[in-house]
């Protein structure tokens, strides 16, 4: 893909702007991500503070990746960071 096709060398657009011009023209090119449709289903929890989140457990759940395929988090009581 062309540098000069985004626009890069245009003095009168600011970076930020030709940044967003340019991954437009990546989001066009390319279509739709596979995995969009399928992450856009999950659904979150609003909390106090009116911000949604979604656990990592409930992607991978959503996803159906078996318990034995996910990755694990180190233990604070195993002592991982060296203690």
């Amino acid at each position: 893909m062309p540098i000069n096709q985004f626009n890069v060398g245009c003095p009168h657009r600011s970076f930020t702007q030709r940044l967003r011009d340019a991954a437009e023209a990546v989001r066009r090119e390319n279509g739709e991500d596979p995995w969009e449709a399928v992450l856009r289903e999950i659904k979150g929890h609003i909390g106090a503070d009116g911000v949604e989140r979604v656990s990592t457990t409930e992607v991978f759940d959503h996803l159906e990746i078996p318990m034995k395929r996910r990755p694990s988090l180190p233990s604070a009581s195993r002592g991982s960071c060296g203690s």
